[in-house]
C-alpha cells in the first residue's frame, strides 16, 4: 500500500504520509506552518485578524506561550482550581437530584471561564466576554467554510456581503470596544503607582505576558485575546468532553481516579507536584486522547520549495502536505488497540526505560495528537494542568452517568474527530472526600 496519497479535500487537494514520514520532515525548514494556515484559514479576509495573529509563528502571542505560560505553569493550578470552584456552582450547579446536561456546551463554557482567568483574569465572570470568547471560534468556521465554496478570485468581493463575515467581523469590534477599557484602567493604576513609588500589581496573565515579550513589536492586545480564545477554548473543551464520555462509558475508573483525588490532592494541595503525581488521570487523558484525537491527520505544512522525500516521492511546490496520525490504533505499537485502557500509558511509565514517553504532554512519532518538532503544539501543557484542575472537581464533586449511549461516538467531519456535540450526561453533587478549596495542603 502507498505510503504518501494524494485527496481532494473541501479546501483542495493534499498530499497525506504515513506516519513513518514524521520524523522526516518535523523540522524541515521547506515545510512551512504558517504557509499552510494561512492558506486553509483564508486569514486575510477582514474578520479572521484572530486566526492571522495564530499564523504569525515568531509573533508576540507565540513568544508569549512558548516563554511566559510555559515558565508560569507551575503557578497556575491555584488560580484555576479557584475559578473551577465559582465556575462548577455556575454551570453544573449544587442540586443532589439527578438532571442531565448537553455536555459540549457545559464544557466550552467551562473552559472559557477557566481559560480567560489565566488570558485576562479580570474578564473571567464577565458573561458577556466569555459568551462572545467561547462563540467566536464557531462563527470564524462557519464563515470560512462557507467563503470556500466560492471561486479564490472573488473572496476578497464576496465576503463583504456575507451575514457570517458580518457577525466575525462584529465580534471582533466587540472584542476590542470590551478589552481597551481593562487595558486602559490597568496603565493607568500602573501608572498611580509608580507615581506613588509602589510595585506596581502583577497581573500574571497573559496580557501581561504579551506586555514583557513585545520588546517594541506591534500588536493588538484585542485581537490576540481572541486568538487565545479560539486556540484554547473549543480544543480543551472537546478534549474534556471527550474525557467525559469514555469516564461514563467506564465506569470502573471513577473510583480508583478519585481515590488518586483524594491522595495527592489531600497530601500536595495545587500544585506543581499535583499535576505531577496524578499519574493514573495523565494516562487516562493520554489514552482518551490516542482513540478520538483531533484530527486523524497531524503535522499540516505548505511546500515552500520543490521536496523530494528519502523514497522518491516530489512535492512540488506549494504543496499541502499532512501526516497521518492513525498508526495510534496500529497494534504493532499499541496491543489490543480498539481497546480502552486507562492505565496503558501508567504502565508504560513504570516499566518503560523510557517511562517519561507516557506522560500526556509528552510528543513522539507514536502519538502524534499534539505533533511533533518545533511545531508541536506549545500550549499542550498548559492543557494538561487545566484539564487535570477541571478533572479534580468534577469527580470529587459529581456523580455522572452517560445519559443516551447512541450519541457517545466522535463525530468525524473529512479529517477532523469531535467529540460528540449531542452527548448529554446525568449528574448530581456529591459530598466532597476532600475539601478542593481552600486551596494549600489540607
Amino acid at each position: 500500500m502507498s505510503r504518501v496519497f494524494r485527496i481532494e479535500t473541501e479546501s483542495g487537494p493534499h498530499v497525506y504520509l504515513s506516519h513513518e514520514f514524521a520524523q522526516e520532515i518535523r523540522d524541515d525548514e521547506r515545510l512551512s506552518l504558517s504557509k499552510y494556515l494561512v492558506q486553509e484559514l483564508l486569514v486575510n479576509i477582514p474578520g479572521l485578524e484572530p486566526f492571522r495573529e495564530g499564523t504569525v509563528i515568531d509573533g508576540v502571542m507565540q513568544d508569549a506561550v512558548r516563554i511566559r505560560l510555559t515558565q508560569t505553569l507551575g503557578k497556575l493550578a491555584e488560580p484555576l482550581a479557584e475559578e473551577a470552584d465559582v465556575a462548577f456552582q455556575r454551570i453544573w450547579g449544587e442540586s443532589p437530584e439527578w438532571r442531565e446536561v448537553v455536555l459540549k456546551k457545559t464544557m466550552v463554557d467551562l473552559i472559557a471561564q477557566l481559560s480567560t482567568r489565566v488570558f485576562l483574569a479580570e474578564m473571567c465572570r464577565n458573561e458577556e466576554w466569555l459568551q462572545l470568547s467561547a462563540n467566536y471560534a464557531s462563527n470564524a468556521f462557519r464563515a470560512i467554510t462557507q467563503l470556500r465554496v466560492w471561486p479564490i478570485s472573488l473572496r476578497p468581493f464576496v465576503h463583504w456581503f456575507m451575514p457570517s463575515f458580518k457577525r466575525v467581523r462584529a465580534d471582533v469590534k466587540h472584542s476590542r470596544q470590551m478589552i481597551r477599557p481593562v487595558l486602559a484602567a490597568r496603565k493607568v493604576e500602573k501608572e498611580q503607582a509608580i507615581k506613588d513609588g509602589k510595585q506596581p500589581r502583577k497581573y500574571n496573565d497573559a496580557c501581561e505576558w504579551m506586555e514583557e515579550v513585545a520588546k517594541g513589536r506591534p500588536y493588538d492586545p484585542s485581537v490576540v485575546q481572541l486568538t487565545f480564545s479560539f486556540s484554547a477554548i473549543h480544543t480543551t473543551g472537546d478534549l474534556i468532553t471527550q474525557l467525559l464520555i469514555d469516564l461514563c462509558t467506564h465506569p470502573e475508573y471513577l473510583e480508583p481516579l478519585r481515590q488518586e483525588i483524594r491522595s495527592v490532592v489531600g497530601k500536595h494541595g495545587w500544585t506543581k507536584t499535583t499535576i505531577y503525581n496524578l499519574a493514573l488521570m495523565d494516562s487516562f487523558i493520554k489514552e482518551s486522547q490516542r482513540l478520538k484525537p483531533p484530527a486523524m491527520v497531524t503535522m499540516n505544512r505548505t511546500a515552500s520549495a520543490d521536496i523530494q522525500l528519502s523514497e522518491g516521492t516530489k512535492l512540488p511546490k506549494g504543496s499541502r502536505i499532512a501526516v497521518s496520525a492513525v498508526n495510534m490504533w496500529d497494534p504493532k505499537i499499541y496491543p489490543d488497540p480498539s481497546k480502552f485502557d486507562g492505565y496503558r500509558f501508567l504502565n508504560m511509565r513504570k516499566n518503560s526505560e523510557n517511562g517519561n514517553a507516557a506522560h500526556f504532554v509528552t510528543i513522539g512519532p507514536n502519538h502524534l495528537a499534539f505533533g511533533l518538532g518545533k511545531h508541536a503544539c506549545p500550549g499542550r501543557f498548559f492543557v494538561g494542568t487545566e484539564v487535570k484542575v477541571a478533572l479534580c472537581f468534577l469527580l470529587l464533586r459529581y456523580d455522572m452517568e452517560l445519559s443516551d449511549a447512541e450519541n457517545s461516538k466522535p463525530i468525524i467531519n473529512g479529517r477532523t474527530m469531535a467529540a460528540n456535540v449531542f452527548a448529554r450526561i446525568r449528574i448530581r453533587r456529591r459530598e466532597e472526600d476532600v475539601p478542593l478549596i481552600p486551596v494549600g495542603p489540607f
